[in-house]
C-alpha cells in the first residue's frame, strides 16, 4: 500500500482497534472464570498459602502496579504514533490496560486451588510474574526521565508564535520525549503541528502540502529584538520525503533578544514580507510563515531558544496559553510541554 498520512492512521487506528478488541475479551473471560470458580479461590491471609505462592502473589502484584506507572507513560508521552489516532482509541487502550492490572492487583489477594497444589501452574505463574514485573518495571523506570522537567523558574518566558491550536510532536527535558535531545544546542527545542477539533494534524490524504493544517500559518514574533540569522531560499519538501539532509533545518530565522537570548525557528516557508537579516521585530509582528523546508516530513514548526554566549539550548515556556495534557484543558503553574501535548493561546 502506497505510504501515504492517511495509509498511515489508517494502520494505527486498526491496529489499535483490534487491541482493543483483545484486551476487552480479556478482561470480560477474566471476570467470567474469577466468577464461575470463585469457590474454589481463598484470601492470602487464611494462612493456608506457602511462601512459595505468597512470594509470587507479590511479585505479581508488583508487576501490576509497574502497569499502572507504564502504560499511561508510554502512551501519552513516549508514542509517537499518537498524532495519527483519534484521542479515544487512545485513552480506551490505556482504560482496558489499568482495568485488567486493576482486577488482577484484586485477585492478587487472593489464590486458587490449583496454584496451591499443582507445581506445573506455580512454576508457569512464577515464570509469567517474572516476566511482568521485569518488562513492565523496566518500563516503568522510563517514568522518571519523562518527568525530569525543569521548574517555571528555570525556564524563559517567551509569547505563542501561532494562532489556533497546536500540538507538541516532540518536547521535554529528556530524549525519551524529545528526540532533539541528541544535540545540546537543540535538547530543549519543540516541535509543533497545527491540529483540529480531533487532535489531527491532516485532512483528506494527506500528501498535499496544504493537507496538513499548519502549512502556511502565520508567525508571530515571540519577544522583541533583531533578527540576527535568515535563512529564507529554501524550497519545501513534499510530504514523508524529507530529503534536504544538507540543510537538515531548512528556512530558519533567528531573534537576538535584548537579554541576550537566541529564539530561533526553523523549517518555515520562504522569505515573509519585508523581513529582512538585521530587522528590529517586537512582539507580536509576523515574521515568517510555517513551512516543509528542510529534513522534515510535514509542515511543522520547530522553536527553540539559545544562551548568546554558549550557545546552549535553554528550556522556555509560553506565556498566556492553555494546555491539555490528561484529556481536559487547563491554564498550569508551569506549562512546559512534553510529547503530545495540546497547546493553545488564551488571548
Amino acid at each position: 500500500m502506497e505510504q501515504t498520512l492517511l495509509a498511515y492512521q489508517s494502520s494505527y487506528e486498526n491496529g489499535l482497534l483490534i487491541l482493543n478488541g483483545i484486551l476487552l475479551l480479556i478482561l470480560v473471560f477474566r471476570t467470567y472464570l474469577v466468577l464461575k470458580n470463585k469457590q474454589t479461590r481463598s484470601w492470602l491471609w487464611n494462612g493456608q498459602a506457602s511462601s512459595f505462592v505468597l512470594s509470587i502473589k507479590m511479585i505479581f502484584l508488583l508487576a501490576q502496579i509497574c502497569i499502572w506507572i507504564a502504560i499511561p507513560h508510554l502512551f501519552l508521552f513516549v508514542s509517537t504514533f499518537r498524532i495519527f489516532v483519534h484521542e479515544w482509541l487512545n485513552q480506551l487502550f490505556i482504560f482496558l490496560w489499568l482495568a485488567i492490572a486493576a482486577q488482577e492487583m484484586v485477585l492478587c489477594l487472593t489464590y486458587s486451588d490449583k496454584l496451591k497444589t499443582e507445581f506445573v501452574k506455580r512454576i508457569l505463574f512464577f515464570l509469567l510474574s517474572v516476566f511482568w514485573f521485569l518488562g513492565f518495571g523496566l518500563s516503568s523506570l522510563l517514568a522518571e526521565r519523562i518527568w525530569s522537567i525543569p521548574l517555571a523558574d528555570h525556564t524563559i518566558q517567551i509569547g505563542f508564535p501561532v494562532k489556533g491550536t497546536w500540538r507538541v510532536m516532540h518536547g521535554g527535558g529528556s530524549i525519551t520525549t524529545n528526540v532533539h535531545g541528541i544535540d545540546s544546542s537543540e535538547a530543549y527545542a519543540l516541535d509543533l503541528i497545527q491540529v483540529n477539533d480531533a487532535g489531527l494534524f491532516f485532512e483528506n490524504g494527506g500528501m498535499a502540502l496544504t493537507d496538513v493544517f499548519g502549512f502556511k500559518a502565520p508567525i508571530f514574533a515571540p519577544v522583541s529584538g533583531k533578527i540576527v540569522s535568515l535563512i529564507d531560499s529554501l524550497n519545501n519538501q513534499s510530504v514523508l520525503q524529507p530529503l534536504d539532509t544538507l540543510n537538515p533545518n531548512g528556512n530558519q530565522l533567528t531573534i537576538l533578544t535584548n537579554d541576550g537570548y537566541l529564539v530561533k525557528f526553523s523549517h518555515i516557508d520562504k522569505s515573509y514580507g519585508g523581513i529582512q537579516l538585521g530587522n528590529d521585530v517586537i512582539k507580536g509582528q509576523q515574521i515568517a510563515t510555517c513551512g516543509s523546508s528542510g529534513n522534515t516530513p510535514w509542515p511543522l514548526l520547530q522553536v527553540q531558544v539559545n544562551h548568546l554566549q554558549n550557545k546552549a539550548s535553554v528550556p522556555f515556556q509560553f506565556e498566556q496559553v492553555a494546555m491539555k495534557r490528561w484529556g481536559f484543558w487547563q491554564i498550569p503553574a508551569n506549562s512546559y510541554l512534553m510529547r503530545n501535548d495540546f497547546v493553545k493561546p488564551i488571548n
